[in-house]
């Protein structure tokens, strides 16, 4: 299935050594937490309620724990393709 992604797409047609990070199948993104202090919010794959309305901390949990996916280095929740 993460082959199918266009997330895997795109990696594999980029030069060699740079990353893809995108959401992973079965999650998804919301803004991060509604803070008046932040003016531009990022996208982030939500892990906990509330801010939220979804929590994807379990699939993301699998994710690396079973297909041995890596994640973003902000932390955001994007896997690595």
């Amino acid at each position: 299935m993460l082959s199918e992604t266009y997330a895997d797409k795109i990696s594999k047609a980029i030069p060699p050594g740079a990353t893809t990070f995108a959401a992973l199948p079965g999650t998804g993104t919301d803004y991060e937490e509604l803070d008046k202090r932040i003016r531009f919010p990022w996208m982030v794959v939500p892990t906990r309620m509330p801010p939220f309305s979804n929590n994807f901390s379990q699939s993301l949990f699998f994710y690396k724990t079973y297909m041995n996916i890596g994640f973003d280095p902000e932390n955001r929740g994007y896997g690595a393709f």
